[in-house]
């Protein structure tokens, strides 16, 4: 089964998933990337991470270029296409090649539906286009909602176009947690850009206001860049570490025990997932799609409003408030994470590509 995937740009969540898909015995992977497309200064992956992962990663130039695309995917003689979602013009290309016509195709879509006017308006375009997908990843059920908007078919709808790294974020990490001789550590952590949508602005009010309700508030540690960092380096009872590789954040989660993730827009978050899957119970906003799927109130975590700097504080309070309860938070935490890890990604692709191979779909 040779599968071609077409992606923007790396990160590690998705360098682990591609590495477990390559694994399987049954699958020869290649992947198709940006090197630097659109990359935000908010960011830094290092490209090292697709070291063993047959790959090809596209300079800004080439990103663009519909006929360097076609190439590279057609002389890969695909059984499968993985593209993602429909923004990007030289993917979105591919599926009209006439020499890929019996190639079936599946898309990535992590897009929540929100009923904006702007979504509406595209509908007949999007549908249009999703005809011609054998198969459609979503990143949750919210993703779904949209899927089934622009008419795919409930058959073709398959959730878990995400995943975290194992082998990085696991249970290991909340028994050595337990085992710290100060106990269950009292520090709250983000992790995550530095930008309003990831409300950042609120995370620093909501903690604010939370230092100002105890006598012994926790400190705050928080991990990345952006145009915020400013305000995260100066604020009180904050430690700014600035970007961490993945491989160097379970060090970090480890020494944390409660992880905060208060976005305004986030179509699913693995790094909640992560943040789970270590054994940190968490507070996060009901605008994080992964918090539908994964955290459970009073039982991992707490969900709180987006923009809601009161709520977010109230909710760092009860974490304070309720410092026992968090070695069983925490084991909750880990348990519920699993299904969303990269191996178990890998065997739901892999069984996609099975089901849509031989079969091709209607032209747009």
């Amino acid at each position: 089964m040779k599968l071609v995937v077409c992606w923007t740009n790396i990160s590690g969540y998705m360098a682990a998933c591609w590495r477990a898909l390559a694994e399987r015995p049954g699958i020869e992977l290649d992947v198709i990337a940006y090197a630097d497309a659109h990359a935000s200064s908010d960011t830094a992956f290092d490209s090292g991470m697709l070291a063993g992962i047959p790959h090809r990663l596209l300079s800004p130039r080439e990103r663009d270029d519909g006929g360097i695309v076609e190439r590279l995917v057609r002389e890969r003689h695909p059984d499968v296409v993985l593209v993602c979602g429909w923004g990007f013009p030289a993917y979105r290309r591919l599926s009209s090649v006439r020499g890929l016509a019996n190639v079936p195709f599946i898309m990535s879509m992590d897009t929540p539906w929100l009923g904006t006017a702007r979504q509406t308006v595209t509908i007949p375009l999007k549908c249009r286009y999703v005809r011609r997908m054998a198969a459609v990843l979503v990143a949750g059920e919210r993703a779904a909602e949209h899927a089934r908007r622009i008419r795919v078919p409930e058959g073709r709808i398959h959730k878990g176009v995400y995943a975290y790294d194992e082998r990085l974020f696991h249970a290991g990490l909340l028994e050595e947690r337990l085992k710290m001789p100060g106990g269950w550590p009292r520090r709250f952590l983000y992790v995550g850009r530095y930008v309003v949508s990831k409300g950042v602005d609120v995370l620093l009010e909501g903690y604010a206001a939370y230092r100002r309700s105890v006598s012994d508030p926790w400190s705050l540690t928080c991990c990345g860049r952006g145009a915020l960092g400013p305000r995260v380096a100066a604020a009180d009872g904050v430690t700014d570490l600035g970007f961490v590789q993945p491989e160097d954040q379970p060090a970090v989660l480890r020494d944390h025990g409660a992880f905060v993730f208060p976005s305004r827009y986030e179509p699913w978050g693995v790094v909640l997932a992560e943040a789970l899957a270590s054994g940190l119970p968490a507070v996060c906003s009901t605008a994080v799609g992964a918090g539908v799927e994964l955290l459970h109130p009073h039982s991992n975590g707490w969900l709180v409003p987006p923009a809601d700097p009161g709520a977010l504080a109230g909710a760092l309070r009860r974490i304070h408030d309720r410092a026992d309860d968090l070695p069983a938070m925490g084991r909750r935490a880990a348990a519920v994470a699993p299904g969303y890890a990269a191996t178990v990604w890998a065997r739901r692709v892999e069984a996609i590509c099975h089901e849509v191979a031989g079969h091709t779909t209607s032209s747009p």
